[in-house]
């Protein structure tokens, strides 16, 4: 009887044990897959992407647009721009031009290099060869041109030449050829012009000794 009672009692002891084991086994792999805090509320992190380039602002594009036209766009606005030839008369604005053309250059070669007060400068200096050193050197000019065979002068010509003195040369040249550079002063501004167009300077510079007594040095040096 003592047998049978203690086997029921390693049984049942056995059972236990068994019953022990499978509980706790049970929690330790519920506490496994369970996350803990920490990782359920790490949030994802979101990959790096490059930046976009921002957009110009509107004074940016203010700036470029104020820079002006490129050369390209210059050049064909000087390539546009309509040849003045013998139809077209000195306006009294470019008479005008033309006489202050010709004081400055007077004042700049001749004047200033001098030391000449434009006060006590008389055209007297000029006038008394009734500038006949004007007329060969525009009649030189003309005919210089048209044997090039292009008739069409642009600005600063390379045919065109500036006038220049020898050194000893007298008073009356070196205001003559002062004369001369201020027509070609004027004309550049006019490029691009034809042979034509000298015959309408011609005219209006016929009476050329009338004309420069009538420019004023001394306002153009204030």
């Amino acid at each position: 009887m003592s047998q049978k009672i203690t086997a029921v009692f390693l049984a049942l002891c056995l059972a236990l044990s068994l019953a022990a084991c499978s509980s706790g086994g049970s929690g330790e792999s519920s506490q496994a897959q369970a996350p803990s805090p920490a990782e359920s509320t790490e949030a994802p992190q979101e990959s790096a992407e490059p930046e976009e380039s921002a957009a110009p602002s509107p004074a940016e594009e203010n700036a470029e647009t104020a820079e002006g036209p490129t050369e390209s766009e210059a050049s064909e606005e000087t390539e546009e721009k309509p040849i003045k030839s013998i139809r077209d008369d000195l306006t009294e604005e470019d008479i005008q031009a033309l006489k202050d053309a010709i004081g400055k250059a007077v004042l700049a070669e001749y004047c200033e290099p001098n030391q000449i007060d434009p006060a006590d400068f008389s055209w007297d200096v000029f006038t008394s060869s009734d500038g006949s050193g004007y007329h060969m050197w525009m009649n030189d000019l003309y005919g210089k041109i048209q044997e090039s065979g292009e008739f069409t002068v642009q600005v600063d010509d390379e045919r065109i030449e500036r006038v220049t003195v020898e050194e000893g040369a007298d008073e009356t040249d070196k205001v003559t050829a002062a004369v001369c550079n201020g027509v070609l002063d004027y004309l550049n501004t006019q490029a691009p012009y034809n042979v034509g167009y000298y015959s309408s300077v011609s005219r209006v510079l016929a009476d050329i000794c009338d004309l420069v007594e009538t420019i004023d040095l001394t306002a153009l040096s204030d």
